[in-house]
């Protein structure tokens, strides 16, 4: 289980993987957030000899195809929404928002395809999340702020923001520092000139599940099956077919 295999179209991970993958995401202490962190990745990364992309794109896939319908046919919608739907780990939202922020992407905060996958590969985020995060944010955060430095600043539409001007102006700080909106910090410059007024709400806390019988049950039936099928990595076909029904940022 120590030898690491090229992600292929034919390529499946062996089933002692698979089952160790499964009872990470369905064991009581991950199964409300089955994100792992990158102390997490590494750890599975050593214990499983599955190179990092291999261990992203099965969470990635296995979300999907087995926590997300396990998780709906127990009525807990809170919990896929807010590990899946617009509440990313504040850590992934600390670096998008720092990207489209930045002096360097503010003027223009559409990441190119090779952008794109190295904020994937960075966040571990699938393309979909990105295009739907950055499609939201632009129009929450990134528009409101830009409106507001161009009539600060008596800019037209069509004007763009000087090197100068970007370099003092499109600054975010990441969670570390001073106004928490739903994991999202800003710096003290934005506050005081009210480029951050329209914060987003904070979303209602996510109470723990009680699933330690869950994931016992779940996992034990999935070990106990006859055969565990292992599932197979992205393959070209599937991939094609993902990006085909992703609007480009």
């Amino acid at each position: 289980m120590s030898k690491k295999r090229k992600i292929g179209s034919a390529d499946k991970l062996p089933t002692p993987t698979i089952e160790y993958l499964r009872s990470w995401m369905f064991s009581p202490e991950h199964v409300n957030h089955p994100y792992p962190s990158e102390e997490d990745k590494d750890k599975i990364i050593k214990d499983t000899g599955i190179s990092s992309k291999q261990l992203t794109c099965w969470f990635s896939n296995n979300r999907k195809r087995y926590w997300k319908p396990e998780m709906e046919k127990l009525g807990k919608c809170d919990v896929v929404e807010a590990a899946m739907g617009n509440t990313l780990a504040p850590d992934v939202i600390d670096y998008l928002k720092s990207w489209m922020m930045s002096p360097e992407h503010f003027q223009n905060p559409y990441p190119t395809e090779e952008e794109k996958a190295e904020i994937i590969a960075a966040t571990g985020i699938d393309k979909k999340q990105l295009t739907c995060w950055f499609s939201n944010n632009r129009k929450r955060y990134w528009k409101p702020k830009m409106d507001k430095l161009r009539a600060q600043y008596g800019l037209g539409k069509s004007d763009s923001l000087s090197p100068a001007l970007l370099a003092t102006a499109a600054v975010y700080t990441p969670a570390s520092d001073t106004i928490n909106d739903s994991g999202i910090s800003y710096s003290a410059d934005f506050v005081d000139q009210g480029l951050f007024a329209e914060s987003a709400p904070t979303a209602d806390p996510v109470a723990p599940l009680p699933l330690d019988e869950f994931s016992q049950n779940f996992y034990g039936s999935l070990v106990a099956a006859e055969e565990v099928q292992p599932d197979e990595l992205l393959d070209s076909k599937h991939q094609k077919a993902s990006a085909d029904n992703v609007v480009a940022v």
